[in-house]
C-alpha cells in the first residue's frame, strides 16, 4: 500500500473528524445516547439498546431509504478508495479533490445511526477487492468511536477478528471509552469494568484510565469522586485526569479539583505521591499546548519549588518537540542551580538522539553558563555513538574541570573499541596531552553507558 494511503486516512481521522465534529455541533446536531438494538447479522454481534426512548418501529420505506443510503455510501467509500490509491500526497497532502471526496464522505457517515454504521462496516469487510479496505474500514470505526461511543465498544469487543485486523483497535478502545464517558462517566465505567475480563487488548486499569480521562472533560470533580469506584492504582488514575487536559483552562479547573481532593487526603508520605503523579499528567497535557501558553499557565499557578521540578522532570522529548530548546532555555531561569543539570540532560539527550544536528544549531546559539555546560555535556555523551568526533570537539568546549574530564573519559571509553588509533590522534589533535589520553586509557570502571 502507498504511504500516502496511510497518510491520508491518518489526516482523516484526526484533524477532518475534528472539523466536522464542529460543525455538526453548530448545525446542531443530537447527541445520540444509545447502544445497538441490533448488529449487522454477518459480524454476529448483539447488543442491547439501553436508552432509546418509546419510537414507532421503522416502517418497510424507511427501511428502504436506509438500504438506499447504505449501498449508496458503500459506493462512495469504494470511489474514495480507489481514488486514494490512485493519487500522490504533494507537500503531504492529497489534491484538493481527493480531500473533498473525503469531507464529503465522512458527512454522510456522520449522518448514519451507529447500527447503519455497522452494516456499513460488514460490507466493505466483505469487498476484499476494495482497495485500502482495512484502512477505510478502521476510518469507519472510528468515526463510530467517534459519535456512538457505546456501539464502537460493543463492536469492537464483540469481534476478535475484527480487533486482529486493525492496527489501533487498542487505541479505539481507550478513545471510545473516554468519549463516553465526556457524555455518561458512570455507564462507561460500568463498561470498563463488566468487560475487564473479556477479550479486550487494553488492560483493566487502562480501560478505567481512559474513562476518568473521559470524566475530567465533563466535569473534572466527578472524575475525582470516581476515584472511589475504581481499582486502578491511584496514582496512576490521578495522571490520566490530570494528563486528560486540553487547554490551559482545562488545566486550571483539573487543578482546581485536584487540590480539593488532595485535602481529603491525611498521610502526608501517600498525598505527596500521588501530587508527584498528578504533576506528571499536567507535563505530559504540554504536548497539546505551545511553549509561551504552558509556561505562562505554570507561573500562574503558585506551585512551590519543588512541585516546579517536579513538573519538569516529567517533561520529555515527545511531550517539548520542536520547543525543546525554549523549554531548555526557560529551565535556566526558574530551576535552582543543583536540579538544572538532571533536567536540562533528560531532556537534551532525548532531543539529540531524534535531531542531533538541530541541537547543534540551538547549542551554537547559547551563551556559555552552566545551562549550557549541562546541555553540552549530554549532548556530547549522546552522539559519541555516531559521531564521536563531533562529540570531542563539543566536550572540549566546556570548561576546564573535572566535568569535562569526566565526559571525554567516556567518549574515548567508547570510541576507543571502535577505532582506538583515531581517538587517540583525534585527542592529541585537540591538544590533549599524551599522558591525560594514557590516563584515560586506563581507566577500567566507567561502564558501557554514555
Amino acid at each position: 500500500m502507498k504511504k500516502s494511503i496511510a497518510l491520508a486516512i491518518t489526516i482523516l481521522a484526526i484533524g477532518l473528524m475534528a472539523g466536522l465534529m464542529h460543525r455538526h455541533e453548530l448545525a446542531g446536531l443530537r447527541q445520540i445516547h444509545t447502544q445497538l438494538s441490533a448488529q449487522a447479522a454477518r459480524l454476529g454481534i448483539h447488543a442491547t439498546d439501553h436508552n432509546r426512548s418509546a419510537q414507532p418501529r421503522t416502517n418497510k420505506l424507511e427501511f428502504q431509504d436506509r438500504e438506499t443510503l447504505k449501498r449508496s455510501i458503500v459506493a462512495r467509500i469504494g470511489e474514495y478508495g480507489r481514488a486514494l490509491d490512485d493519487d500522490d500526497l504533494i507537500d503531504g497532502e492529497n489534491s484538493p479533490a481527493v480531500q473533498e471526496q473525503g469531507w464529503e464522505l465522512m458527512e454522510r457517515l456522520m449522518d448514519l445511526d451507529p447500527e447503519d454504521i455497522i452494516n456499513v462496516i460488514g460490507s466493505l469487510q466483505s469487498d476484499e477487492s476494495l482497495p485500502c479496505r482495512q484502512e477505510l474500514i478502521d476510518l469507519s470505526i472510528r468515526m463510530l468511536a467517534e459519535n456512538h461511543p457505546a456501539a464502537a465498544l460493543s463492536l469492537l469487543a464483540g469481534s476478535e477478528d475484527l480487533m486482529k485486523e486493525m492496527d489501533d483497535g487498542q487505541a479505539l478502545i481507550g478513545e471510545s471509552l473516554q468519549n463516553w464517558a465526556k457524555k455518561d462517566p458512570a455507564a462507561a465505567l460500568t463498561w470498563a469494568q463488566e468487560n475487564s475480563d473479556k477479550n479486550i487488548p487494553l488492560s483493566p486499569g487502562d480501560m478505567e484510565s481512559s474513562t476518568l480521562a473521559g470524566a475530567s472533560q465533563l466535569d473534572p470533580q466527578l472524575a475525582f469522586k470516581l476515584l472511589s469506584k475504581v481499582k486502578t492504582k491511584m496514582g496512576d488514575a490521578i495522571q490520566a485526569i490530570t494528563g486528560s487536559a486540553r487547554s490551559a483552562q482545562d488545566r486550571t479547573l483539573i487543578l482546581a479539583a485536584l487540590r480539593n481532593y488532595l485535602t481529603t487526603i491525611s498521610e502526608p508520605a501517600e498525598r505527596d505521591v500521588l501530587r508527584e503523579k498528578a504533576l506528571g499528567g499536567f507535563a505530559e497535557s504540554f504536548s497539546c499546548e505551545v511553549h509561551d501558553s504552558a509556561v505562562n499557565w505554570i507561573s500562574g499557578q503558585n506551585f512551590s519549588a519543588e512541585e516546579c521540578d517536579e513538573l519538569v522532570r516529567h517533561l520529555s522529548y515527545e511531550t517539548t518537540g520542536a520547543d525543546t530548546g525554549k523549554w531548555v532555555e526557560w529551565m535556566s531561569r526558574t530551576l535552582p542551580p543543583e536540579s538544572l543539570g538532571e533536567r536540562v540532560g533528560s531532556l537534551i539527550s532525548s532531543w539529540a538522539k531524534e535531531d542531533n544536528q538541530a541541537v547543534a544549531k540551538w547549542l551554537n546559539g547559547q551563551p556559555d553558563g552552566p545551562m549550557k555546560t549541562a546541555a553540552v555535556n549530554n549532548y556530547a555523551r549522546t552522539v559519541v555513538e555516531i559521531a564521536p568526533q563531533v562529540a570531542a570537539q563539543w566536550a572540549m568546549t566546556m570548561p576546564a574541570g573535572q566535568e569535562r574530564e569526566e565526559t571525554l573519559k567516556r567518549i574515548y571509553h567508547c570510541w576507543q573499541k571502535k577505532d582506538a588509533a583515531s581517538a587517540k590522534a583525534t585527542l592529541q589533535g585537540m591538544g590533549i596531552p599524551l599522558e591525560t589520553i594514557d590516563s584515560i586509557n586506563s581507566q577500567s570502571g566507567l561502564g558501557d553507558d554514555h
